[in-house]
């Protein structure tokens, strides 16, 4: 019997939501690890998925078609140094 496998989704509608989703939550492929973990930007598939160094069966990356601007990456890289606050 085939599993159905449902997409999950990420609300990032507000910034509570999007903090919800994001921070200490698992990626929704389960070997992608955990979306963001504070105080580690080398442990959070977010960087990854960034930078595009995700493995293929995590995903494209993002935003799909184009990388940001490495400028941009770092700002989110130092957040998640500084803890991930949901500020």
């Amino acid at each position: 019997m085939k599993r159905l496998v449902l997409p999950v989704l990420l609300l990032l509608s507000t910034p509570a939501l999007a903090y919800a989703a994001l921070v200490g939550t698992a990626a929704s492929t389960a070997t992608c690890g955990t979306r963001v973990v504070a105080g580690h930007p080398e442990m959070s598939f977010l960087i990854e998925k960034l930078m595009g160094t995700q493995t293929p069966a995590c995903g494209d990356p993002m935003p799909i078609g184009t990388l940001l601007p490495s400028a941009q990456v770092q700002l989110v890289s130092d957040w998640i140094t500084a803890g991930a606050m949901n500020n």
